[in-house]
């Protein structure tokens, strides 16, 4: 049995946990529509390992879409919450199953994180004519991008 890679806590800065996972869902619906493509090339449309495929495909399209539309959400953010951070265990995974979850897991530090800062923004007395930031918006979209990685079935080799 090979060796895992060892996981080291590291701090990261939650824009940069939002960019990477977003980054890496990209990354991983381009292979998977890749092999679709080869297997369509290939007048493989008729085999179930294409349906497998194609179904991966198709969840990581939407996948992606959620990540976006996350990290657009949080993009508006003010300044001061992207540069928090937010300690994460990082190491080098391999399978796209193990990659995809990892992205979840980034997604989901960064809303938590976010909740934690939405119950610290409400104790603050606020000056009059400043509208409340919405991090709980942010930290949904979030979790629904992360929500969207867990239903992808990645398709075995074989």
């Amino acid at each position: 049995m090979g060796k895992r890679a060892k996981r080291e806590p590291v701090e990261v800065e939650l824009s940069a946990l939002v960019s990477d996972a977003a980054s890496e869902i990209t990354s991983l619906k381009e292979e998977i529509e890749e092999w679709r493509d080869n297997m369509s090339n290939a007048n493989m449309e008729h085999l179930p390992k294409w349906e497998e495929v194609s179904e991966a495909a198709d969840a990581l399209d939407q996948a992606e879409s959620q990540a976006q539309d996350a990290e657009n959400t949080f993009d508006g953010l003010p300044d001061a919450a992207k540069v928090l951070k937010a300690k994460y265990l990082a190491g080098k995974t391999t399978s796209r199953s193990s990659r995809a979850g990892e992205c979840g897991a980034m997604l989901r530090i960064v809303a938590d994180r976010l909740r934690e800062l939405a119950e610290m923004d409400e104790k603050l007395e606020k000056p009059k004519g400043v509208e409340p930031v919405d991090y709980e918006e942010a930290a949904e979209a979030l979790e629904s991008a992360a929500d969207e990685l867990d239903n992808v079935s990645f398709p075995g080799m074989y």
